[in-house]
């Protein structure tokens, strides 16, 4: 794999008069900057600005955006699966700017929120994706935009049980599957979650939660029942503790999810509610 670094560079100017537009590749100036859960590695990945290009700059400019980490690929197949958009997690996309023949591979779960002030710790990369690219990225990206929101109330007494702390330190692990290791997080399909009711509530009033994880292999599924036993104080049938009452998450491996277990679930937005959402708030102040 070529290093990372052969196809990237600051242009003359410096990074202050960059363009940044949506799908910009670039490379931290210090990748220390990034969360850990984004399982960056310089010498193989580049960073892919998913945020629309009206909500980078100017005034009005949102307080933070969104990158994905790319995986970069030595052979660009146009008929590759991945390639034509048919697989829900992955997309590859081509090349340009004397890169002709490479390409980028994209995992939606490798998504992270950054404050906007990290744009200027960002070096655009020399090779980029071509505008039809970029028509392909938002097109696969968008299906992962429908964000769910919920009440503010019953987000507040989440935290204040610390259920999305504890839910972000188990996908952020590592494991082993035979002699290969992988973050938790990368194995995780999709999160549901259902709650009742729909609406602010106040004082002694209840929300009821249900919570359920997907994810592929044996080992993840047994890791994140274990880390999470007790998330519901371990008091079994729906304990009732800060104003919400849930078990522990359900945990299945996604060949033996139905239709039935999902249908009256709502699913979050690939990990958005457990770990993007909490880089917004300390990019807001709110932390």
């Amino acid at each position: 794999m070529a290093d990372a670094e052969s196809t990237a560079g600051e242009p003359d100017g410096g990074i202050e008069q960059v363009d940044w537009r949506q799908c910009s590749l670039c490379t931290p100036s210090d990748p220390a900057i990034l969360p850990e859960i984004l399982a960056y590695e310089p010498d193989k990945d580049l960073l892919l600005i998913a945020t629309q290009t009206c909500s980078l700059v100017g005034k009005g400019a949102e307080p933070a955006f969104e990158v994905v980490a790319v995986r970069l690929i030595e052979e660009f197949n146009p008929a590759a699966p991945e390639a034509k958009g048919k697989i829900t997690r992955f997309l590859q996309l081509p090349l340009e700017g004397g890169a002709t023949g490479r390409g980028i591979r994209l995992d939606v779960s490798r998504r992270v929120i950054l404050p906007s002030a990290h744009l200027q710790q960002m070096k655009p990369a020399q090779a980029q994706v071509s505008e039809r690219a970029l028509k392909a990225f938002q097109g696969w990206i968008a299906r992962y935009y429908a964000r769910i929101a919920l009440p503010d109330e019953l987000d507040r007494r989440l935290r204040k049980r610390q259920f999305h702390k504890k839910v972000e330190k188990a996908l952020g692990q590592m494991l082993m599957d035979g002699t290969e290791a992988y973050k938790v997080h990368t194995d995780v399909d999709r999160i549901y979650i259902a709650w009742s009711p729909d609406s602010e509530l106040s004082g002694d009033d209840v929300y009821t939660v249900k919570v359920l994880i997907v994810c592929r292999r044996p080992g993840t599924r047994d890791h994140l029942l274990d880390e999470l036993s007790g998330l519901a104080s371990g008091v079994k049938k729906a304990p009732l503790v800060n104003g919400v009452r849930m078990d522990d998450p359900d945990v299945m491996l996604a060949k033996e999810v139905t239709v039935e277990h999902t249908s009256k679930m709502t699913r979050f937005t690939s990990f958005d509610e457990f770990s993007a959402l909490a880089e917004v708030a300390r990019a807001m102040g709110d932390e």
